[in-house]
């Protein structure tokens, strides 16, 4: 994904979190979660079911744990060991049941790795759970994996080749190597944006 097509969803993601968390501090009994994947960094199925569960438990600032959490919690700890992707589960299910609404962010899900199979695994257990909402953002080639949602309502986002030409160009004056290089060649600043953008095709 280029800087300018992660900018776009990032953008995006950051408007749908902003109003979540509004919400979130005017209803007390909602819940909103966010999880941004990176290439650069492999997230595993029991970090991504631990975190979202860490968002649910400290939900409004305070801490509420259910039956089975505090259960898990000291099994694991009278046994040293740290809990299961399907332990996980388990709990975020029950602590779930005690709002009418779990709002789930997953950004960028197509720089998820799929070893493991962390997206069938993740999606598959979410879709489990009645008061989950998902917002989901990536390029085309998640469809597949989303298949697993059913039934879901999609938005496609495409930059327009001046958006993308005026990203370019922020980026050539400010990059110092760019600036040395075209200071003095305005045909290869127009160049590298030109090709840029073709390249781009909408992103």
């Amino acid at each position: 994904m280029g800087e300018a097509s992660a900018n776009k969803l990032i953008g995006f993601s950051s408007i749908a979190i902003d109003f979540l968390r509004r919400k979130s501090s005017e209803v007390s009994n909602i819940c909103f979660a966010f999880v941004y994947f990176s290439h650069t960094r492999t997230i595993t199925p029991v970090e991504i079911m631990g975190s979202l569960l860490k968002h649910l438990v400290y939900r409004n600032g305070s801490l509420s744990l259910s039956k089975e959490l505090r259960d898990l919690y000291s099994e694991h700890m009278r046994n040293s060991t740290r809990p299961t992707f399907t332990e996980f589960a388990k709990v975020l299910e029950a602590e779930s049941r005690e709002i009418p609404s779990l709002f789930v962010v997953f950004d960028a899900l197509d720089e998820c790795a799929q070893q493991d199979d962390t997206r069938t695994k993740i999606l598959n257990e979410l879709r489990r759970l009645p008061t989950v909402r998902l917002l989901i953002t990536g390029r085309a080639d998640v469809a597949g994996v989303m298949s697993i949602l059913g039934d879901v309502s999609e938005l496609e986002i495409c930059a327009r080749d001046e958006d993308i030409d005026k990203y370019i160009e922020g980026e050539v004056d400010r990059k110092e190597n760019l600036i040395n290089n075209c200071k003095n060649d305005e045909d290869l600043k127009k160049t590298i944006r030109e090709i840029i953008v073709m390249k781009a095709r909408g992103m």
